[in-house]
């Protein structure tokens, strides 16, 4: 019989019941597709890379401008609030 089931497909055509469990064996397959040496260890690697996913994400998008106390994984707690569009002005209510 078939049934309908909700799962995450891989690039490679695996389909994993966990989006995290999908996200790991695709950081395995790029981790086994860069360097040879790699492939052996690359489950133990991407699984160590999801583990610590919001760290490396911090270090991968830190530029020169950035200030690293002031975001959320450091103890940041300052929420940024949508930027007034400038140049535009409240119509006038009309006056009687």
């Amino acid at each position: 019989m078939i049934e309908f089931t909700k799962s995450y497909k891989t690039v490679d055509g695996k389909l994993f019941d966990n989006i995290n469990e999908a996200q790991i064996h695709e950081i395995e397959l790029i981790l086994e597709k860069s360097d040879s040496s790699t492939s052996e260890n690359a489950k133990f690697i991407a699984v160590a890379i999801f583990k610590n996913k919001d760290l490396i994400l911090d270090i991968l998008t830190t530029n020169p401008n950035s200030k690293p106390k002031a975001r959320a994984i450091h103890g940041g707690t300052k929420k940024r609030v949508k930027g007034i569009v400038s140049g535009l002005s409240p119509t006038p209510s009309p006056t009687t």
